[in-house]
């Protein structure tokens, strides 16, 4: 399976893509994680085994801890 990522389209929207695709990602997705949107500006990154992430468009990560 292609190594995938995140990245902010030119409208603003976050897009997943192929990492061999040539677009400048800001987060590598690892095995097992799944995004979502949060609000307008950040996602939110869950791995299965993992505490959840929020990706800024700066390319800042907040961990989430319980």
């Amino acid at each position: 399976m292609a190594e995938r990522g995140l990245y902010r389209a030119a409208d603003g929207s976050w897009r997943q893509a192929d990492a061999k695709k040539g677009i400048p990602l800001i987060y590598k997705l690892r095995g097992g994680e799944r995004w979502t949107l949060l609000d307008r500006d950040r996602v939110i990154v869950v791995h299965p085994k993992r505490p959840a992430k929020v990706l800024c468009p700066d390319g800042s990560v907040e961990e989430i801890t319980s």
